[in-house]
């Protein structure tokens, strides 16, 4: 018996993309494809075993040229009356593809030199099992808009709608194991392509138009706030311009009196999960008045309320609504709402019509580089508290809270906020806490807007502490990461102490910096380094005496040392010689970076000076007031 798990089934339903093929474990040859071919047509193969041999039957892989990553493939033929071959790519561990949602196949062709587009040869598909469990076969020529110009790379784009209809028989997609290239016109040439990132696409998703009758996105439609609005799927009243559509769904407002609220809809969980990747959702959309506009919330690693890139500004006239998943930063969705007529004042007598609700994969947004470093906090919009913040605590345990609504109030949960000291900025937080036996604590510290934190390229957190007196590093409590979805959506735990050579010294901003290895070490099943929230400061020893701390700058970096070189403080003047490094006015601990990241010496500073063997190069150099940088030549 073969059980498949229905969560794995349905997260699979929307993927948006499959890869066939991007990098082979090998740079020699490609270990999931074979090569058959009949004399006196050849190809070019290498075997599994090494290198040389001529009984081989696997492609071989190049290093150059390729489009993307490490290796690409090299189908090197000639093809020639009275002989054959063929030559299948199929993915590293043999996968087996399921194309049943799937609407196209891309990959690249590079030949190094001009060839001819009917010289090309033909492809089908081969599955795992299924009577046929070949597809029909077409001319890779009719999928080419040219002529190969030479050490090009050309993009090939394929319907699976065309390789379906070429055997009506054929109906294996769910179990498709690889493309197999064939031999074409025998014109007794040898020919070479390069071939690279294969992948299969979904493109767009539909989740609903209506034209049933039903809706069929949820299994239930969830009114928010009730008694705001009749909806129902109706005959399109207006069955011109973009929408011919029989069927559409429809949004009567009514009076709620003094309960009417702008942002009336409804919610709900959809069937079938959008998964990470998509770029925009567009929405045909009418209204019959002049004033409301539609807003949309999706809900799954990221939640956010969005409307649209351009407003409504027609009457009783379709108009295609684009809601920006990529900018709102929306991951998957796995609830979403909508709201028909988010406007003020509120017309009680509104009437709006929805239709054609698609998910659109959009393969020309190019997505921005990740950025070298994130902050999550700087400056509050709020010099009284920090809004997003959050402290729990249990007694007999105690933290200093503000109350978000007035000061003075004795049951806040936010973080108060100081404008002296600080490190840089107008205000910084202040941690004041006191554990206790039988007490606990925690205090999360995020980012204005609550944003979701993207850490798969990041290092390094830093930031800085302050306390008012002496305090000794064992008093520091514990920390770790909380995520806006996953699970656990919380990593291990660390003291807050190991990331300190020493106690602090009253009265001076201290440097925090945390390899974020340490925290994904900390608890291995903790995966969600896409949408971190923010870090939590937790008890840790119950010593029953109140402390003191000032937080600011907390930065997320993607370089090794989490210093960026970039930014020097003017203030530090520090030079290499005779074995030490000099740093003016400054007594204290000091770190030393080469280029790489490497740390190459630390210790304390004494009247400035560090005892250290350097070569030539360049170092940063990090101290408790900032980082500078010298160069020995």
């Amino acid at each position: 018996m073969v059980l498949f798990s229905l969560g794995s089934l349905l997260a699979q339903e929307n993927i948006s993309s499959l890869t066939l093929f991007d990098n082979s474990a090998s740079d020699r040859f490609h270990d999931q494809s074979w090569v058959n071919k009949t004399a006196p047509s050849t190809v070019v193969t290498e075997h599994w075993e090494a290198a040389g041999r001529t009984d081989g039957d696997k492609l071989p892989c190049v290093t150059t040229p390729v489009k993307a990553g490490t290796n690409a493939l090299k189908l090197q033929w000639k093809s020639t009356e009275g002989g054959a071959w063929m030559a299948i790519i199929a993915s590293v561990g043999w996968k087996s593809f399921d194309l049943t949602k799937m609407k196209e196949l891309k990959f690249w062709v590079n030949s190094p030199v001009a060839l001819a587009k009917t010289a090309l040869p033909k492809f089908f598909f081969e599955s795992h099992s299924g009577t046929p469990n070949k597809t029909g076969k077409l001319l890779l020529g009719n999928y080419v808009t040219a002529d190969l110009a030479a050490n090009t790379w050309t993009e090939v784009v394929i319907p699976l709608a065309d390789l379906w209809a070429a055997d009506a028989t054929f109906t294996a997609k769910n179990v498709v194991k690889g493309i197999f290239f064939e031999q074409n016109a025998a014109d007794n040439v040898e020919r070479t392509l390069y071939l690279d990132e294969f992948k299969f696409n979904n493109k767009n998703i539909v989740l609903d138009d209506f034209e049933s009758g039903q809706v069929s996105f949820t299994t239930e439609v969830h009114g928010n706030p009730p008694s705001h609005f009749d909806y129902a799927v109706v005959v399109n009243p207006f069955k011109t311009g973009i929408n011919t559509s029989n069927k559409v769904w429809e949004w009567k407002r009514y009076d709620a009196g003094a309960e009417n609220k702008d942002w009336a809809g409804f919610w709900a969980f959809l069937v079938n999960e959008v998964p990470s990747g998509y770029h925009r959702i567009e929405v045909k959309y009418l209204r019959k008045n002049a004033t409301s506009q539609l807003r949309i919330k999706c809900e799954g690693a990221i939640t956010k309320e969005f409307t649209a890139v351009t407003p409504a500004s027609k009457t009783n006239v379709w108009e295609t609504m684009v809601f920006d998943l990529t900018a709102n930063g929306i991951k998957n969705i796995k609830v979403l709402g909508m709201q028909p007529d988010f406007y003020s004042p509120i017309d009680p007598t509104a009437i709006s019509y929805i239709d054609d609700i698609t998910v659109i994969f959009d393969e020309t947004v190019v997505v921005p580089p990740p950025p070298s470093t994130l902050t999550l906090f700087d400056n509050s919009a709020s010099d009284r508290f920090h809004d997003q913040s959050w402290v729990n605590q249990t007694t007999p345990s105690t933290v200093v809270t503000e109350h978000w609504q007035a000061a003075g109030r004795t049951d806040g949960d936010k973080l108060p906020c100081v404008t002296t000291p600080v490190k840089a900025g107008t205000n910084a937080l202040k941690l004041q806490w006191k554990s206790t036996d039988n007490g606990g604590w925690m205090a999360l510290v995020a980012s204005v807007g609550w944003k979701a934190f993207d850490l798969t390229t990041m290092k390094q957190l830093k930031f800085w502490v302050y306390s008012p007196v002496a305090l000794a590093k064992t008093a520091l409590p514990k920390f770790f990461f909380e995520s806006h979805s996953g699970n656990p959506n919380k990593s291990g735990k660390l003291p807050l102490a190991n990331y300190l050579p020493n106690g602090l010294v009253a009265n001076i901003w201290t440097e925090v910096s945390v390899p974020l290895a340490d925290v994904w070490a900390a608890d291995a099943s903790f995966v969600a380094k896409d949408v971190v929230k923010g870090v939590f400061f937790e008890q840790n020893t119950a010593d029953n005496v109140s402390r003191t701390l000032y937080l600011d700058e907390f930065t997320f970096t993607s370089s090794p040392t989490g210093l960026d070189i970039r930014i020097e403080d003017k203030n530090i003047n520090a030079y290499y010689t005779s074995g030490e490094i000099h740093i003016s006015n400054y007594s204290g601990y000091v770190r030393v970076f080469d280029l790489v990241g490497r740390n190459v010496a630390e210790g304390a500073a004494f009247d400035g000076k560090l005892s250290v063997n350097l070569k030539n190069g360049i170092y940063i150099v990090n101290t408790n007031l900032g980082n500078t940088k010298i160069v020995l030549q």
